[in-house]
């Protein structure tokens, strides 16, 4: 993938963060500074000069990544075509091979970079989520930090554990492996969804707006099972139409989106 301009076009600074990144991606993190430096033809002193220390380069790729994948996510949203962007990045997808195991190692390094770099990483989804939501392409969520959260997880998870059973593989054949295990049943789900109807959901939403007590001092040393909310069969809507005790619809939804923010 070509994550920035060619070479000649670049500044020493942008040359060695583009080094940096083929190599903490290709050899992971361990790499040191002089192997960036030969791979960028430039001196070690220029790598201190510019960014500091090994930390230092390592939050400007870290940076350098996310508006990446930022970029990636605008096209597709700003686009006046979503879907032939969509089409024309997914035929494309190999040139994202370096991204993204920048990101694998990155998450698979651990440690407060990792933590950071998928905080920001769930920042930009939920923007970008509350985007496509103005617009009306997504669907509003009664929690969209959460939503954004799960969706990131989900993505980066699936991902780890893709490069993880298959590092034998080149990275090319793994990420195109990826992609076309992962695309077809993720468009499906969150396309046509996996419920039939609100029954799960409806119970949930009643079971944290109302949450059992613990009695404490009646069982100090007991787990007590949660009290599942109580449900209802409606006669007149046939025995399929399940609904929660509080009958929760689009009203209470909105109320519950409140709850979810503040905490």
């Amino acid at each position: 993938m070509r994550i920035a301009p060619s070479d000649d076009d670049l500044s020493s600074a942008a040359r060695i963060r583009n080094a940096a990144i083929e190599l903490f991606a290709r050899d992971g993190f361990d790499t040191g500074l002089r192997a960036i430096a030969n791979h960028a033809d430039v001196s070690l002193g220029l790598i201190r000069h510019h960014y500091g220390s090994k930390d230092g380069l390592r939050s400007a790729c870290d940076a350098h990544i996310l508006s990446v994948v930022e970029g990636l996510m605008a096209a597709k949203f700003d686009s006046e075509n979503p879907t032939a962007t969509f089409i024309q990045q997914l035929a494309s997808s190999a040139e994202y091979t370096t991204l993204t195991r920048y990101m694998v190692r990155d998450l698979q390094a651990g440690g407060q970079f990792a933590r950071d770099f998928m905080e920001r990483l769930i920042e930009h989804t939920q923007t970008y989520l509350e985007r496509g939501v103005e617009l009306g392409t997504l669907k509003p969520s009664i929690d969209p930090a959460g939503r954004a959260r799960f969706l990131t997880n989900a993505a980066m998870g699936s991902m780890l554990i893709e490069f993880g059973l298959l590092s034998d593989q080149s990275t090319e054949a793994t990420w195109q492996q990826y992609v076309d295990r992962v695309t077809l049943p993720a468009l499906e789900l969150y396309t046509q969804g996996l419920f039939t109807d609100r029954q799960m959901l409806d119970a949930y939403l009643s079971y944290v707006s109302d949450p059992p007590e613990r009695d404490a001092e009646a069982q100090p040393d007991a787990e007590l099972a949660p009290r599942p909310p109580t449900i209802t069969r409606h006669p007149q809507k046939g025995p399929d139409y399940v609904h929660s005790h509080q009958h929760f619809q689009a009203h209470q939804d909105i109320r519950l989106r409140h709850r979810f923010e503040r905490t």
